[in-house]
Formats: C-alpha cells, sequence, structure tokens
C-alpha cells in the first residue's frame, strides 16, 4: 500500500497569526476576522475566545451587533488552553486565543515552580517544548478556525563593527512564544501602530509576514485598518466546509528502537556496535604495544581490513562488512603484520629448531 495520494486542497480551516506590540490592533482584528468567516461560512455556533488580557470584555458588543453569541475562557494555563481548544470544537467553529504570549511564559513559569528552579537549564527545554507541542499539534489539526495572537519580540543579531568590535542590533521581530509557532500558521500577520503626525490619530497597520498560497498576492503587503475582506484571499483559497487533513500525529517509529523487534533499527545499530568494539578488541590484544611499530602496524591492519583507520568511518560502517573483517582478523589472516623477522621463530621441516645455551665455565 503505497503513502502517497493525490494531491488535493484538504486544508479547509483557517490558521491565523497575528503578533504586534500591545495596542496594535491585535484583538479588534482578530475580532473582524472571526465575524466575517463565520458569516463567510454560514455557521450557527457561537465563537470562542480564550482570554489572557481580558481584552474580550471590550469586544462584547462588536459581537453582539454581529448577532453572534460569544463564549469566553478567562486564563493563562496552558492546561487550560489545551482543554479549551478540544471544548470548542465540539462545540464552536471559531476560536481566537489572546494572546498565546502569556500562556507561553505561564507553562515555562509552571515548570520551573514544580521542578524548583532558579531559571531554565539546557536539559530542561525538551521537556517543555514537547509539551507545547501538544498545543501545536492541536492547533494544526482541530476542526476550528483558529486564529492565534502574540505579543511581539525583537530579533537580535551580533555583529562586527568597523572598529572590529562585537555589537547586537535588532534585525527583525517575531511572535512572543515557542519559536517554531510563528512558521505553523498559514497567514502570518504582523501589526504595528501608525501615528498620524497632523492629527495623532493611531492607524491600525498590518504587514503580510507570510502567506502559503503564493498566487494570493498577500505576502509582503501592507494593509491600514484591515479588516475581513483584507484577508480574503488567503481565505477563498481554503477548502472551506471540505474534509480537513491535518499532519499524521498518531503514527510512530517507536518500533525501531524497541529491543529485541526482529529486523529493527535498533537491533541492528545494537549489533553493529558490538561488532565495532569486538573488532577494536580484538586488535589491541594482538597489537598491544605502544611502540611506533606496534601503532603502525594497528593502523596498517584497519587500512586492510576495511580500508580506513578512521575510528568514525569504522563506527559507521555496515554491520555485514564489519562481521567479515571480524572473521578475517580471527582467522589469523593478517598476524604477520608488525611481526619482526627476531619474532618469528625459524622452523625446519616442520617442527622449530630447539638450541640448548652453553653453560658458563
Amino acid at each position: 500500500m503505497s503513502l502517497f495520494n493525490k494531491a488535493e486542497m484538504k486544508s479547509s480551516f483557517l490558521k491565523m497569526g497575528l503578533y504586534g506590540p500591545p495596542k496594535a490592533g491585535k484583538s479588534f482584528t482578530s475580532t473582524l476576522v472571526a465575524i466575517g468567516t463565520h458569516k463567510k461560512i454560514k455557521s450557527k455556533k457561537p465563537i470562542a475566545f480564550f482570554d489572557t488580557e481580558g481584552g474580550s470584555d471590550y469586544l462584547i458588543g462588536t459581537f453582539k451587533a454581529a448577532g453572534i453569541e460569544l463564549l469566553t475562557v478567562k486564563s493563562r494555563s496552558f492546561a487550560d488552553l489545551v482543554a479549551a481548544v478540544r471544548e470548542a470544537e465540539s462545540t464552536c467553529d471559531i476560536l481566537i486565543v489572546d494572546s498565546v504570549t502569556h500562556v507561553w511564559k505561564e507553562l515555562m513559569d509552571a515548570y520551573q515552580k514544580k521542578r524548583g528552579l532558579e531559571y531554565i537549564r539546557m536539559d530542561d527545554w525538551n521537556v517543555i517544548k514537547k509539551e507545547w507541542a501538544v498545543f501545536t499539534d492541536l492547533y494544526l489539526n482541530s476542526k476550528l478556525h483558529m486564529i492565534v495572537c502574540g505579543r511581539a519580540q525583537d530579533i537580535w543579531e551580533e555583529s562586527v563593527n568597523e572598529n572590529g568590535k562585537k555589537e547586537k542590533s535588532v534585525v527583525g521581530s517575531k511572535m512572543a512564544t515557542e519559536k517554531n509557532l510563528s512558521y505553523e500558521p498559514s497567514l502570518l500577520v504582523e501589526m504595528e501602530r501608525i501615528q498620524d503626525p497632523k492629527t495623532g490619530f493611531l492607524t491600525p497597520r498590518a504587514w503580510i509576514i507570510g502567506d502559503r498560497f503564493p498566487d494570493s498576492g498577500l505576502s509582503g503587503k501592507v494593509f491600514d485598518n484591515p479588516t475581513f475582506e483584507t484577508f480574503l484571499p488567503h481565505i477563498e483559497r481554503l477548502n472551506l466546509g471540505g474534509e480537513h487533513v491535518g499532519i499524521e500525529t498518531g503514527h510512530s517509529s517507536e518500533d525501531l528502537f524497541t529491543p529485541g523487534a526482529d529486523n529493527s533499527r535498533y537491533e541492528y545499530i545494537k549489533q553493529r556496535d558490538i561488532a565495532v568494539e569486538e573488532l577494536k578488541d580484538e586488535i589491541d590484544r594482538r597489537w598491544s604495544g605502544m611502540s611506533v611499530e606496534q601503532k603502525n602496524a594497528r593502523h596498517d591492519v584497519c587500512v586492510a581490513l576495511v580500508g580506513t583507520s578512521s575510528k568514525t568511518a569504522i563506527e559507521n560502517l555496515p554491520l555485514p562488512k564489519l562481521q567479515e573483517a571480524l572473521k578475517r582478523l580471527r582467522s589469523g589472516e593478517f598476524d604477520h603484520i608488525g611481526k619482526t623477522d627476531s619474532d618469528v621463530k625459524p622452523e625446519t621441516n616442520g617442527a622449530a629448531k630447539t638450541t640448548t645455551k652453553k653453560k658458563a665455565a
């Protein structure tokens, strides 16, 4: 059975991300997109809002004016967010998360508190990121239109100035959350506030940082006072109302690392490691000296056996080649390497000569 299927558009739900500084218009723009999407798909369900800042209170009137019921959760807990996504999938069509930055910080703080740590160590990130991946998988695969907002964070880069000194400078911005989340939205927007120098009025501005549809014409564009219609070129290219097929997360490669599994990758690597160790032990036992001659002999034997003396290269040789080398080595085929004339006992008619020492007078 083939893993491949004929390519079809199976992304049926909007997965949008917005980030920017406070008061840049992220919450309101998300609300407009959610309401517009609700009407576009003719949804009869409420819109869900996971609120970490209390901002949903000020948007109730906007939802009421659109005739849409708003359901809210006010929390910064990562555990609550995961539960909220699963619940919203069964009761709603659309979920807004604002702001995911607070949730990411809460997860890190919770880990530190639980482990009694003053700071997060390098080894701890693997655990935290593995937990965060639960949300990432839900974000991509849930049958929900999800709009995730986050704060902006500067991207710093180190360079050497004209005086030869190192200096750091801001080269861009990103969503302040687990770094890989910014790559997941199919539509990523950076928001900022633009102030009119004459009137002093603030205008929300949207930069389209990334649109996975190359033919939408949105990527790289900038829009002031963005609305739902601003993002329609992306939304209309989705398989709205169709079957949604996300990323397969249920298949596992654990069998590759299961001890004793027939023909498993784990067993293959284990047997190869054993062969490498046995080969090394045999060589060290037969040519164990530290003299230049013995070191050269070990080198020459390795080259004669497997074509290289590189430790890394030998460790990555195929198992059959290692087993054959070990067999040849044990046969005595290379025992002559490194031997001097004095090491070899002369033989006569198949029997070694015997010598007798003269007794001192």
